[in-house]
């Protein structure tokens, strides 16, 4: 199969359903490298071969899939670029000032929205980062 290379918005915006297409696009639209794409594939085949979840398993009895249909489902969204503290809903800025962490990352619909890292674990040579750009930063430690 070919990609065909786009914007990564545009592959995001034009990208529905969940399919192994939809993987190699979320890869593209991300512009990984090879290895990252054969590891979100092997992740793809091992997910067709389980079952779909039921109301008799345990952790899905009070989620209803009623209604959801994958081949609908938009799996990539374009990330809206990173914010401020003070942009961040009330509620997240309260969970974030009563941590006690010397780093923290706050997502939203799989994009990173808000990140705050101590300089002194950096000094330290610690490299704190969200996948996407730990893969295309520091491909040799992931």
């Amino acid at each position: 199969m070919s990609v065909l290379v786009k914007e990564p918005e545009a592959i995001m915006q034009s990208v529905q359903g969940f399919s192994e297409d939809t993987v190699r696009a979320h890869s593209a639209a991300r512009n990984e490298p090879a290895w990252m794409l054969e590891f979100r594939l092997d992740a793809w085949r091992q997910f067709e071969t389980m079952p779909w979840p039921s109301a008799n398993d345990e952790a899905w009895r009070r989620t209803r899939l009623t209604g959801f249909d994958i081949a609908n489902f938009k799996p990539l969204a374009v990330s809206s670029g990173t914010v401020e503290k003070a942009e961040l809903s009330r509620l997240l800025q309260e969970e974030i000032n009563e941590m006690d962490s010397a780093a923290s990352m706050v997502f939203e619909d799989s994009s990173l929205r808000y990140s705050v890292f101590h300089a002194k674990l950096s000094e330290c040579g610690v490299i704190f980062a969200d996948l996407q750009s730990a893969v295309r930063e520091h491909p040799d430690l992931v």
